[in-house]
């Protein structure tokens, strides 16, 4: 997963925040994607850690949205936006929905989710981050959407 987070930095990043290894794209995305579905698979059994389950959807739905799965991507981002996992998990009792970091991942999530219903309706494609980079096009005034970024 950690090499996967670190292949698809923002375009603006610093070269040194990719890496630099051998491995493919596509083994890179079949490695995360696995390593992902094992951590969904463990959600259950997670006692104090909960924000890592709702992290993992935000990072899978990522990879969906690279890949052009629009209709995965949207479902593991509803998760993070529902607060909802699709495995219960009784460790979380009366906290269940509230975790680390909530607010800044709501808000990368719902921007997602905006690029994904932009990219549905013609818009350009997603870029290396699985979101849709609208600040260039903002910038140079192609976009004809107001200050979005």
């Amino acid at each position: 997963m950690v090499k996967f987070v670190a292949r698809y930095q923002p375009p603006e990043a610093s070269p040194n925040a990719r890496g630099v290894d051998v491995i493919s794209d596509d083994e890179l995305d079949a490695e995360a994607e696995a390593d992902f579905k094992k951590c969904i698979e463990a959600a259950p059994n997670v006692r104090l850690d909960h924000w890592v389950l709702y992290h993992n959807h935000y990072e899978l739905g990522r990879l969906y949205a690279k890949r052009g799965d629009l209709v995965n991507a949207k479902i593991n981002f509803e998760v993070v936006t529902n607060t909802k996992l699709p495995q219960p998990n009784l460790h979380t009792g009366k906290n269940a929905g509230k975790y680390s970091l909530e607010g800044a991942l709501q808000i990368k999530t719902h921007t997602a989710l905006a690029d994904l219903k932009d990219s549905r309706n013609g818009s350009p494609g997603v870029n290396g981050n699985g979101i849709k980079s609208s600040k260039a096009s903002v910038k140079s005034g192609k976009s004809g959407k107001s200050g979005r970024y």
